[in-house]
């Protein structure tokens, strides 16, 4: 993967994806420690995607990953509002959704209750808009 993304080929995005998903998130499901290293590449990735892609949600999720992950919240925070930006006019109630519990743990992270009130009822009423009730009772409980 590295030697993929290093030949900046037409495959380089999709072998930084896969490189972000496991230093971000994968390592840690694994039981392994995620390095000073590891958040480094991360960075340099991030830094080359949004060079090359700069309103790129995806990237933008992953920089948002980023942030969260090194309890950055403000950042991340900033970074999933732009991620909200880039898709909003695409109309998708799941996305949307998503998005918005996102949001709503962010502000759990930054001791904002009233925000995060407001992002799990935003994310609800996508739902009940929708007649998609799946999520309505387990995010009630929150």
């Amino acid at each position: 993967l590295n030697e993929c993304f290093e030949q900046d080929g037409i495959m380089a995005p999709f072998a930084v994806l896969v490189l972000l998903c496991y230093n971000i998130q994968i390592k840690t499901h694994l039981g392994e420690v995620t390095t000073e290293e590891d958040f480094a590449k991360s960075k340099q990735l991030l830094q080359w995607a949004s060079e090359r892609f700069p309103e790129s949600a995806v990237f933008g999720f992953w920089q948002t990953e980023l942030h969260a992950t090194r309890t950055e919240i403000q950042e991340a925070s900033a970074c999933v509002e732009k991620v909200f930006e880039v898709l909003v006019h695409l109309k998708l109630p799941a996305i949307d959704s998503f998005l918005e519990q996102k949001k709503a743990l962010l502000s759990l992270g930054a001791l904002d209750w009233h925000s995060a009130a407001l992002g799990f009822e935003r994310s609800l009423e996508v739902s009940v808009a929708r007649q998609r009730r799946s999520y309505v009772p387990t995010l009630s409980y929150l």
